[in-house]
């Protein structure tokens, strides 16, 4: 079985005060909130979901960000810059990225809206499942053999509010 957990980063700063600080939309960063709440998160992450292969990011800044503090709750996984991961992403492309890999528990770290449209895509024919993903949640949809579209089960579902109680 092979499995994808779908991770949507956390708070990034406001644009405007990126834009502010010569940073552009791409480099935005984690506020420092969302690095103490996502750090909690992935924790809690790694009691539910105990082996994680390959971390995938966007190669925005807060995606990368959210992925590096994911990928210290997950010593033996190693972490890359996807650039299919950027926004606009198609999951039909993803896949074929994604079975090259030979990793069987892969962890992809993205945004909004592309994320619910992907996990549809995974789970249902023409992407029907209406799926609404807040920042620092984690989505686990379960394979056979290969990534595919419409072959995926979801197996849970965890926002981030829900993984910082855990933590309490």
């Amino acid at each position: 079985m092979r499995s994808l957990l779908f991770v949507r980063h956390e708070a990034a700063e406001n644009i405007d005060a990126a834009l502010a600080a010569g940073r552009t939309e791409e480099e935005r960063r984690l506020t420092e909130d969302g690095i103490r709440m996502f750090r909690k998160a992935a924790l809690q992450i790694a009691v539910v979901h105990d082996e994680l292969d390959l971390v995938l990011h966007s190669p925005l800044v807060r995606a990368r960000q959210t992925a590096e503090l994911l990928v210290e709750m997950f010593p033996g996984a190693s972490i890359n810059d996807c650039e299919s991961l950027s926004p606009g992403m198609q999951f039909v492309e993803l896949v074929k990225i994604l079975n090259q890999t030979g990793k069987d528990s892969i962890a992809l770290v993205g945004h909004e809206p592309d994320f619910s449209q992907a996990i549809s895509d995974a789970i249902c024919a023409k992407g029907s499942a209406r799926i609404d993903v807040k920042k620092g949640s984690a989505i686990l949809v379960n394979f056979g053999d290969q990534f595919a579209e419409a072959t995926g089960c979801l197996a849970w579902s965890i926002t981030a509010a829900q993984l910082n109680k855990f933590a309490q």
